[in-house]
């Protein structure tokens, strides 16, 4: 057992898997292979400016919720009063070969203002950085942010193949780069962009799965 969650992802060995075992005010940073397992309890990121919940720059990071209830969640408490100011993402994977695979959990924030100008995204995958190519895979859990983007692609490939996306206002998926959508439920637009002057193209694959 540890004190703090960060504590024990650090002394972890790769592969291993770090349990919650109550829940936890803190803003942490996955670098290595292993999973987390909610197991029922929250990891809350508050409201620290420009620190997400969790950080992922490693590749083989698992995020999986092995409670009954499946009541394990990852948060944020941003506000529309600090959107713009200090909001920020609840999830963020960066890195050239960063790998998040999402199999269960609740992942939520109320970022975002009322006509959807200011917010930070629940998730965001790569950045500006044209060396950046991670992948994030979700199999299962469910995504709610009303004012503001639930799954922001930066760079990388998001493979969209279960659980559940809300978004009651904003965009459910913004894709900058390479989105496929196969098996999910996704309530809310889903937008495929192209940045100005041929920086890069865009490709998204809706197979199967329901768009609302």
């Amino acid at each position: 057992k540890f004190a703090t969650l960060q504590a024990a992802i650090d002394a972890a060995k790769s592969g291993a898997t770090v349990k919650l075992l109550a829940d936890t005010r803190e803003n942490v940073t996955i670098a290595k292979k292993l999973t987390l397992d909610l197991n029922g309890f929250t990891l809350n990121g508050g409201t620290v400016a420009g620190k997400p919940a969790l950080t992922v720059t490693a590749n083989g990071v698992t995020v999986q919720d092995s409670s009954e209830a499946q009541t394990g969640t990852i948060m944020r408490e941003d506000t529309a009063e600090n959107s713009g100011k200090g909001s920020h993402y609840v999830i963020d994977i960066q890195g050239k070969n960063s790998f998040l695979k999402i199999q269960g959990g609740n992942f939520k924030n109320n970022s975002g203002t009322a006509d959807m100008s200011k917010g930070a995204s629940l998730i965001r995958l790569g950045s500006d950085d044209t060396s950046d190519n991670p992948t994030l895979t979700i199999t299962g859990g469910t995504f709610t942010q009303d004012n503001f983007v639930v799954i922001k692609v930066d760079r990388g490939t998001l493979h969209l193949l279960g659980g559940e996306i809300y978004s009651e206002n904003s965009y459910a998926v913004e894709n900058w780069w390479n989105a496929n959508i196969d098996g999910a439920t996704v309530n809310g637009a889903v937008a495929s962009w192209v940045y100005n002057g041929g920086i890069s193209t865009s490709k998204l694959k809706i197979k199967s799965g329901t768009v609302n």
